[in-house]
């Protein structure tokens, strides 16, 4: 999704043309409606999920661990990277995914606190 996010914003930060002549804007509100049923869609499912599984706890693997560690770390990384990539050009939809990743940082990051004494 931040693949799409940064092409679209740099799509949307075009000068306007002959045919655009109030600019490419329409992609920033594009995004920001792609950016949020995707995430209204995920979090349905992640709540689905966790109420159906939450009556019968699962024993964690050590390398899962490890993975989640990996993997919240470069999550970590790639929201920095869109902060500072979004900071000088504006643009709510960059912010707006700046928050989602902010967000899913804090989601791993309690998640591992949480799983990490039971492995």
């Amino acid at each position: 999704m931040s693949v799409i996010s940064a092409l679209l914003f740099l799509k949307s930060s075009t000068p306007p043309d002959e045919r655009h002549p109030y600019g490419h804007y329409g992609y920033n509100a594009l995004l920001a409606l792609i950016t949020s049923l995707i995430i209204i869609a995920s979090s349905s499912i992640i709540a689905t999920l966790t109420v159906s599984r939450i009556s019968s706890p699962h024993v964690v693997r050590g390398e899962v661990v490890y993975y989640a560690l990996t993997s919240t770390i470069l999550l970590s990384l790639t929201t920095i990277l869109l902060f500072n990539a979004s900071s000088p050009l504006g643009g709510l939809a960059l912010k707006a995914e700046f928050g989602h990743l902010t967000v899913n940082s804090l989601e791993s990051l309690i998640a591992l606190i949480g799983v990490a004494p039971f492995s």
